[in-house]
């Protein structure tokens, strides 16, 4: 996605579109829904054994069951051979390695750390369980990786580690499961679904990774920050004037930095891209919700955490989340007849996703809009109309005003 240099103002930023790809273009491009489930979803060890595609996983490796798990502290290194395996591209018999991180068990939960460049943080909580010497550990992340084309996918996957800790601290029968459970974007044949168990050791090379990022810094002198997105898109986090993000927070996930005391948070939420068109632009779906904090106060050492919603200032902003169940593919018009600055030509016009969204079982997310703002919408002119994507026939249409989701101003809108 395109990273856009902060705004200076509390209110929207302008649309970002390209010449000529709005009413009247007839190149669309798919949207990929976020099917399945994301990391952030997992919070529980029941949420990980609900999921159909962990428990494809747990029958085809070792659970340790228990409550009182040995303590796998420690930075790892593994090795192994691939037991059992699904994806297009690998087989029983490959060779894996990996490197990862475990932190000391506590109440059932502990921190890991899977050390590979493509994975962030989704915000999803992480456990163990077992007895003896014998443990399971569940953990879930997303994973964005690029194509040769350009194009990326986001893979939302679950890890299964089931071992022994040996009295080394090494690791041995580990089976390391892998179990996709979500998908965005371009992913080439990977299949919600897909599993790969492999049979492996693991030498302990280092001590545990940090248990608790919200207890504080790990420098003392500087202030622990974190942020929580409650928004169904990115966010890019700034620190004063500097215009290169800090960070940027997936969905509905929380992430952390430190920063010198007496700084000030900014935030700009990505749009979601609908594809290029035929000329090389990127069709960004709707409105970019942007805002600054007052400056912080919190002192060295201390800890403070922001939570980006819907809300921003007196404006509320809304997230259709289309569930296409008709027999043709659609596309959305949002805000159809309202005056809204940074919309196209001519003035209520409404905002084209630029996309095609084919019947699916999964609702798609096409960004934020405004619901609520002063002078300009109220939740009762807020509309969102569907229409087929090869004939313009409007298929269906919804007015305001919309009940949202807490914090994420969601609503999920049936197509029939």
């Amino acid at each position: 996605m395109k990273v856009y240099p902060r705004a200076a103002t509390l209110v929207l930023a302008a649309i970002v579109s390209c010449s000529g790809c709005r009413h009247g273009h007839r190149h669309r491009v798919v949207v990929v829904s976020p099917n399945g489930t994301f990391a952030g979803d997992f919070q529980s060890i029941a949420d990980y054994l609900d999921d159909p595609s962990v428990r494809f996983l747990l029958r085809n490796m070792p659970r340790h069951k228990g409550s009182s798990p040995p303590d796998v502290e420690g930075e790892f290194e593994s090795i192994g051979a691939v037991v059992r395996d699904t994806f297009r591209g690998t087989a029983k018999g490959d060779e894996v390695v990996g490197a990862f991180c475990f932190g000391s068990p506590a109440g059932g939960r502990l921190a890991v750390t899977i050390q590979d460049p493509s994975v962030v943080d989704a915000g999803a909580s992480s456990f163990i369980e077992g007895s003896g010497d014998r443990f399971t550990v569940y953990t879930a992340f997303k994973s964005v990786q690029s194509q040769d084309t350009g194009a990326t996918c986001e893979i939302h996957e679950v890890n299964v580690f089931s071992g022994i800790r040996n009295a080394d601290g090494s690791l041995s029968e580990l089976y390391i499961g892998q179990a996709i459970v979500g998908l965005v974007g371009d992913c080439g044949t990977l299949l919600i679904g897909d599993i790969q168990v492999s049979r492996n050791s693991a030498d302990r090379i280092g001590s545990s990774c940090s248990d608790d990022p919200g207890t504080g810094p790990g420098n003392p002198s500087k202030v622990l920050v974190q942020v929580e997105n409650n928004l169904v898109t990115d966010v890019l986090v700034f620190l004063g004037d500097d215009t290169t993000p800090t960070i940027q927070v997936s969905p509905l996930a929380t992430d952390s930095f430190e920063a010198q005391p007496g700084f000030q948070v900014y935030f700009e939420s990505l749009q979601p891209s609908a594809g290029t068109d035929g000329q090389g632009n990127e069709l960004l779906m709707g409105e970019i919700l942007n805002g600054q904090f007052p400056p912080d106060s919190t002192g060295a050492g201390g800890a403070i955490t922001y939570a980006i919603e819907n809300q921003v200032g007196s404006d509320v902003f809304f997230a259709p989340l289309p569930l296409n169940r008709t027999a043709v593919d659609i596309y959305s018009v949002v805000n159809a007849g309202v005056a809204i600055p940074g919309y196209p030509e001519p003035e209520g016009s409404g905002l084209d996703c630029l996309c095609t969204m084919a019947p699916s079982v999964d609702p798609y997310v096409v960004g934020y809009y405004s619901y609520s703002v002063p002078q300009v919408i109220s939740p009762a002119q807020a509309n969102v109309k569907f229409f087929n994507t090869s004939t313009d026939v409007e298929v269906d249409a919804f007015t305001g005003p919309f009940i949202l989701g807490e914090g994420s101003g969601t609503v999920t809108l049936l197509v029939n």
